[in-house]
């Protein structure tokens, strides 16, 4: 389904109009309609008979009609906007289009291959089970609007409770008997790069700290780099029986060769691994909430763009944190609830589930699509620029922009386009949620990414 969705804003459905734009003779008739009119995919999905009957019959629910629209990506986003995405309504507002997209070309396909035609209240029945086995299912994490009741009503749903995650109270931990502990953390703000990190005995009290400007960098450089500044000033000091900690996941299991290593930090990586050769180190990751002094040392040197390691005179912020750690003060954390729906079931409908809200992730590049982005429409325009020369469309049937052989990779995971920066930020987010939320989010089939502050 969310393949579907992703061809149908990239404008690579199959429809007779699209066929002919490939300069394919074709005799074009809308299957959907009792007059055999036009085929195209505006028509098709919402001015053809089958359409008009679904969307008529459930966007008045959400206050959007369809006679206001002469353009489909307008009115699918209408829908889209009709209410917070994290909500119940919102969500259904989702779910409802594609569910009418999928079933309308289901029923359009069955009719081209001679097939038993549905008639409308079987498509519409089929449309609202779509709903009804998604809608107990929902992770909501926002408020509906008031109408929200009414729709429910109408449709025969019951309202599905904001689920929220209870609050975790956390307390630092003092290391075993006989060892220290290091505690590094990294900071990055507009390229700029530092780290910082303390040293505890195993009651508590502060033997060393330090923090160090880096320059331009990103945060996993300030991560690695602070991480190999404690381990050495562990070693200036003569501390060999010690456990660190940090507050990034990407930096436990770079060095726990649990994660691949970006080749950019190998370098520092391989300074890390000669500085704890022979050494058999318990690193791990812990809550950002229980890494507060070392976010204070990073912060310090982040603002104050210098190095500099201390053994007394200590910062007066960091005195105070490293006080309320001994006391054993709790650190509240409030777990974020993940916007997207978690699927718990078994058997063939998870995967469905799974695929029809993968469209969720559509909406950015709906944004693209409204403001003529993509690179279908600026290969077109340059076409229209050049005025053509009569040559065959080199456009396929997939929407993808074939040039000398190259084609456009169709994936399956929503359509959720961005650059190699931006993929390789999510990917870190995924790691860094993995590990923060216990693995939940990946065995639950969460597939919203959240952007984290600062660590």
């Amino acid at each position: 389904m969310s393949v579907l969705f992703w061809r149908l804003l990239h404008k690579a459905i199959p429809v007779d109009v699209r066929i002919q734009d490939c300069n394919i003779s074709l005799a074009s008739g809308c299957l959907c309609c009792i007059n055999r009119d036009i085929e195209t995919t505006s028509h098709l999905f919402l001015n053809s008979e089958m359409a008009t009957l679904l969307w008529d019959r459930l966007s008045p629910l959400f206050g959007i009609y369809r006679t206001n629209y002469l353009d489909l990506l307008e009115f699918i986003w209408a829908w889209f906007n009709v209410a917070p995405r994290d909500s119940q309504m919102g969500k259904l507002a989702i779910l409802i289009p594609m569910a009418i997209i999928w079933e309308v070309w289901v029923e359009r396909n069955r009719r081209k291959h001679d097939e038993q035609p549905s008639s409308r209240n079987t498509i519409l029945y089929k449309v609202m089970q779509w709903v009804r086995n998604i809608n107990p299912i929902l992770r909501l994490c926002g408020q509906s609007p008031g109408r929200l009741q009414h729709i429910l009503c109408i449709c025969r749903l019951s309202p599905t409770p904001v689920r929220r995650k209870a609050p975790l109270v956390l307390r630092w931990s003092r290391p075993p008997v006989g060892f220290c502990i290091l505690n590094t953390d990294g900071a990055s703000s507009l390229q700029r790069a530092a780290g910082g990190g303390v040293i505890r005995d195993d009651r508590g009290i502060l033997l060393a700290a330090f923090h160090s400007f880096y320059g331009s960098g990103s945060n996993n450089l300030a991560e690695t780099r602070a991480l190999l500044d404690g381990i050495l000033l562990c070693h200036q000091l003569g501390i060999t029986n010690f456990i660190v900690r940090v507050d990034s996941n990407l930096v436990a299991g770079w060095y726990n060769q649990t994660f691949s290593i970006p080749w950019h930090l190998s370098h520092w990586w391989q300074k890390i691994r000669s500085a704890t050769d022979n050494q058999h180190i318990n690193l791990r990751h812990n809550y950002r909430e229980l890494n507060a002094p070392a976010d204070c040392m990073a912060s310090l040197g982040l603002s104050s763009r210098s190095n500099r390691n201390f053994t007394t005179d200590f910062p007066s912020r960091l005195l105070g944190l490293a006080q309320l750690d001994r006391m054993g003060v709790p650190y509240i954390r409030q777990p974020p609830c993940p916007p997207s729906c978690t699927v718990r079931l078994e058997g063939p409908l998870v995967a469905r589930i799974r695929f029809c809200f993968e469209g969720y992730l559509l909406v950015p590049l709906l944004i693209k699509v409204q403001a003529g982005e993509l690179t279908e429409d600026r290969a077109r325009e340059r076409e229209r620029m050049e005025g053509g020369n009569g040559s065959i469309n080199r456009e396929t049937i997939t929407g993808g922009e074939v040039s000398n052989g190259e084609t456009m990779e169709v994936g399956g995971g929503g359509g959720d386009h961005r650059s190699n920066d931006d993929q390789a930020y999510r990917e870190g987010e995924c790691q860094r949620n993995y590990a923060a939320c216990g693995g939940c989010y990946m065995t639950d089939g969460c597939c919203e990414f959240r952007p984290h502050s600062t660590q």
